[in-house]
C-alpha cells in the first residue's frame, strides 16, 4: 500500500520538474540566440549559467523518475538489475550530478558578476575558487552514505551563498549611483541574485524538514520551485535583453574617475534611441549650474555627440540627470 502511494508523487514530480526543465531550456536557447547576435562575453556567461541550471533540473527530474521505478517492481525491476551497481547511475541517483551542475552554474554567475563590475581578484575570489574545487572533487568520491549526502548538500548550499551574497550586496550598493539605463540593469541583477539567495535559504529549510520529519515534498519544496519559476520569468523579461554594452561602459568608469571628474561630466542617454555615453560639461555651463537659484541647468546635446539625434538634457547642481527632451528643430 505504501509503495502504491509512493509511486504517484515521484512520477508526478518527475513530470513537473521536466516541465520546469523545458521552460529553462527555452530560456537558455533565447540566451544563446542573443549571444550569437551580440558576441558579448556577458551574454555568453548568462547562457552558460542557464545551461547548467537546466542540467541540474534535468538530473533532478531523472532522479525522481528512477525512484518511481524503484518502488514499482513491475516496471523498474529489469532496469535496476542492469544499472543499479553502475557508478554513473549512482552519481545521478544520489543527486551528485545535479549538485555538480549547480556548482558550475554558481561559478558562471560569479564570473558574470566580476565581468559586469570589472572586479579584480580578491581573497574572497581565491577562497571561493578553492572551495569550488574541493566540493567538486568530493562529489566523485564513491561513498553514498546518508552522512556524505548531507555533507555534500551543505557544501553546495555554502558555495551558493559565497557566490550570491556578494553580488546581492554589491548590486544594492550600486542601485543609487548609476544612470537610468544602468540602474535598471543593476536592479535586475540585484533582484535575480536575491531570488537565488532566497532559493538557497528555502533549500536549507527543506533539508531540515526532511531530516526531522522525513517528508520528501514539504511546503518548502513547492516554495523552492515557485522561486525558480519567478527567477526564470524575471530573467526572461529583463536579464537577457538588457543593454550590457552601456552597463559595461559605465562600470569601467571607475569610482576614482567619478570622484576626480564629478563636476565635469554627466552620463547622458538619448531619449529616442537610448544610446548613452559620458559628456563633458563646458566651463560656462558649469558656472551657470553653480549660480542657478533652482539648482537646475539645461544643456544641448548636438547631432553626432552621442547619436544622430539632437536633444536637451536637464541636470541638477549635483550633476544628476533629471530629464531629457527631444528637439525637433533648432532656430
Amino acid at each position: 500500500m505504501i509503495g502504491a502511494l509512493g509511486q504517484i508523487p515521484y512520477l508526478f514530480y518527475s513530470y513537473f520538474e521536466s516541465g520546469i526543465f523545458i521552460l529553462i531550456t527555452a530560456l537558455t536557447i533565447i540566451a544563446l540566440i542573443q549571444y550569437s547576435k551580440t558576441k558579448s562575453k556577458i551574454q555568453r556567461l548568462i547562457f552558460v549559467f542557464l545551461l547548467f541550471y537546466a542540467f541540474s533540473v534535468a538530473f533532478s527530474a531523472i532522479t525522481k523518475y528512477w525512484k518511481y521505478l524503484e518502488i514499482n517492481p513491475a516496471i523498474g525491476l529489469d532496469f535496476f538489475e542492469n544499472f543499479a551497481d553502475s557508478y554513473w547511475f549512482q552519481l545521478i541517483y544520489y543527486a551528485r550530478l545535479k549538485y555538480i551542475s549547480i556548482i558550475y552554474a554558481n561559478i558562471s554567475f560569479s564570473y558574470l558578476y566580476y565581468e559586469i563590475y570589472s572586479k579584480p581578484r580578491s581573497k574572497h575570489t581565491r577562497f571561493t575558487e578553492n572551495f569550488s574545487s574541493i566540493i567538486f572533487t568530493l562529489h566523485f568520491v564513491p561513498i553514498f552514505s546518508s552522512f556524505m549526502k548531507i555533507f555534500l548538500m551543505g557544501g553546495v548550499l555554502v558555495h551558493s551563498l559565497l557566490v550570491y551574497l556578494p553580488i546581492l550586496v554589491q548590486s544594492r550598493q550600486k542601485l543609487h549611483k548609476t544612470s537610468h539605463t544602468t540602474h535598471k540593469v543593476i536592479r535586475v541583477t540585484f533582484f535575480l541574485s536575491l531570488l537565488l539567495v532566497v532559493l538557497v535559504i528555502i533549500a536549507i529549510l527543506d533539508a531540515i524538514v526532511y531530516s526531522v520529519l522525513r517528508i520528501d515534498f514539504s511546503l518548502f519544496y513547492y516554495l523552492g520551485w515557485i522561486d525558480v519559476v519567478f527567477a526564470v520569468i524575471f530573467a526572461t523579461q529583463n536579464f537577457i535583453f538588457s543593454d550590457w554594452s552601456v552597463v559595461k561602459h559605465e562600470m569601467n568608469y571607475t569610482d576614482k574617475t567619478r570622484t576626480e571628474n564629478s563636476s565635469k561630466v554627466i552620463f547622458v542617454e538619448c531619449p529616442i534611441c537610448k544610446r548613452a555615453k559620458y559628456i563633458s560639461i563646458p566651463e560656462e555651463i558649469l558656472l551657470k549650474t553653480l549660480k542657478s537659484p533652482s539648482g537646475m541647468t539645461s544643456m544641448l546635446i548636438p547631432h553626432q555627440e552621442i547619436c544622430e539625434h539632437t536633444f536637451i538634457v536637464h541636470f541638477d547642481k549635483n550633476f544628476k540627470v533629471r530629464n531629457t527632451q527631444q528637439v525637433d528643430f533648432i532656430a
